[in-house]
């Protein structure tokens, strides 16, 4: 069983801005104007909820306008032209390479077996760079392979 309020006014459950007599069994007919402390407690959760909600969505747009616009320049800036592509020469050190153009957008590395080797397998890899200056999906990926080290192919798509 639900536990009663004591006898005395409470907030009317029909109206806010009133209070109801309670007698401990049942609603009174006895009602007033609520006392101004109890309306402003609920005009100050209610500012403060909305206020809460006005903040929040506020910096979540802002956010998100901050990142989609950290996102359209760094395409700007990310990335090489197909003119600094094309000047790589075969044999440059991948080291080089990184330090010359930064951090590549993807990296693989994986073992193969070159026939002048024998039958020990070599450290070879790929980096992907973005082209520079054009949106995702409309510039060229330039791949760039390398094996021990040092650039065995390159190509653009």
């Amino acid at each position: 069983m639900a536990k009663q309020p004591k006898p005395g006014w409470h907030p009317d459950p029909s109206d806010p801005l009133k209070e109801r007599y309670w007698d401990g069994g049942t609603w009174t007919d006895q009602s007033r104007a609520a006392a101004p402390a109890a309306r402003r407690r609920r005009g100050g959760t209610l500012l403060k909820v909305t206020l809460g909600v006005v903040l929040g969505g506020t910096l979540l747009i802002g956010g998100c306008v901050a990142l989609v616009g950290a996102g359209l320049s760094s395409e700007e800036t990310d990335g090489i032209t197909r003119t600094q592509f094309d000047g790589i020469s075969q044999g440059t050190l991948q080291r080089t390479i990184e330090e010359r153009f930064g951090e590549p957008e993807d990296a693989q590395e994986f073992e193969s077996q070159i026939p002048e080797l024998g039958d020990a397998p070599s450290r070879s890899s790929c980096i992907y760079y973005p082209e520079k200056g054009k949106p995702s999906l409309e510039g060229q990926s330039f791949q760039l392979c390398f094996d021990e080290g040092r650039l065995t192919s390159k190509n653009a798509y």
